[in-house]
């Protein structure tokens, strides 16, 4: 089952039931995460059997897994080779520089021409969960630029690792250089779709320093480059102006929240759009374990402003318990910013993203037409 265009069904992608996005229908314009949604099935179920594609404005039928498995040239992805790979992670092999038979030399290419939708076989593999032939594929480029390339959602390999939950092939790609800063149609790094979604796993596997034995067990046929550090990529901002410290906090996935901000994001980050961090989001909501988790573990700023030289205290002025944390933890308590004529003004200070104040309120982050 899948969700079209005509589709009513709201749908979350910060639900845990995310998919590649071949599954994806029409997502309402306001969205900040993109909207590919896997519909509710085990995950047996969904390594067992391919899901046809749905994408909007077009009729593709449905494709069995042998369809998948083939290059309209007619190569098979599921070689012998490939069909008798056994890759034992607690067993790495020694670090060597392989050499591709003559086959493989001539045929690597076309495993990464793009089909109609911008799928190579590395985003076909990984969406239905084919690590080891994931692993051979890696093995096979000359270069990470081809673990980059985005089909015509603007998804890399690694953004479908994240929504398909694939540590085990999210740490591969990160290992043999796949690009975290690389974006899809909505903005989001690998890194916004997990923080987002609260896959601890995923975002621990995008994070993690790579220690020399992953690279020697990946048997790669290049040097990779040097790891980014995580504030390249984690202090991003994705097309509603959101870094994954954003996401992570008011998804209410607080472990993740500390995770990030211990590897070095900035907690203090400020949104694109009205400049809010996230305790000036807590404070709109009157969150105040979120606060007091900021202030006195994540040490955040409670005199940061926002582009309309607000601190959270201001955000916060009818909110007295909210006021009493906030002064409990360093804040300056400006009495003199409030006037008599608050009642008139509110929305001006306040009010201006009930839209986000919704979502909070409803516990989800996102609400899709």
């Amino acid at each position: 089952m899948s969700y079209g265009a005509g589709s009513e069904k709201k749908i979350d992608p910060c639900d845990s039931r995310t998919d590649s996005g071949f599954l994806s229908g029409t997502i309402n314009s306001e969205t900040m995460i993109s909207g590919e949604i896997q519909p509710e099935e085990s995950r047996q179920e969904k390594m067992s059997t391919p899901q046809p594609r749905d994408r909007p404005d077009s009729k593709v039928e449905s494709k069995s897994k042998d369809d998948y498995m083939r290059l309209d040239s007619g190569v098979d992805l599921v070689s012998d080779q490939m069909s008798d790979l056994c890759i034992d992670e607690d067993h790495p092999v020694p670090s060597v520089q392989i050499s591709l038979t003559d086959q493989e030399e001539t045929t690597w290419q076309l495993y990464f021409q793009q089909d109609d939708e911008g799928d190579t076989q590395l985003h076909i593999a990984i969406i239905h969960g084919f690590v080891e032939v994931v692993f051979h594929l890696i093995r096979m480029v000359p270069s990470p630029e081809y673990l980059n390339i985005r089909n015509d959602l603007r998804q890399t390999a690694l953004h479908l690792a994240v929504l398909t939950r694939q540590p085990r092939i999210i740490r591969r790609l990160i290992v043999a250089g796949a690009d975290p800063c690389e974006v899809d149609r909505n903005g989001n790094t690998a890194l916004h779709l997990a923080a987002c979604s609260g896959d601890a796993l995923c975002v621990k596997e995008l994070t993690d320093k790579i220690a020399p034995h992953e690279v020697a067990a990946a048997q790669l046929r290049y040097t990779p480059p040097a790891q980014r550090k995580i504030h390249s990529f984690a202090d991003m901002v994705n097309y509603e102006g959101l870094t994954a410290v954003h996401l992570s906090a008011v998804s209410g996935h607080f472990g993740i929240l500390k995770h990030l901000v211990k590897c070095g994001a900035d907690i203090d980050a400020r949104e694109g759009k009205a400049g809010r961090t996230v305790l000036h989001m807590a404070a709109e909501i009157g969150n105040d374990r979120l606060a007091v988790l900021l202030l006195r573990d994540l040490v955040a700023d409670p005199e940061m402003p926002n582009y309309a030289g607000q601190t959270a205290y201001h955000v916060a002025r009818r909110n007295p318990q909210f006021l009493r944390t906030l002064v409990a933890y360093g804040a300056v308590a400006d009495t003199e910013y409030f006037s008599s004529d608050d009642d008139d003004d509110e929305d001006d200070i306040s009010g201006y993203d009930n839209g986000f104040r919704d979502f909070m309120a409803q516990g989800q982050m996102i609400n899709a037409a």
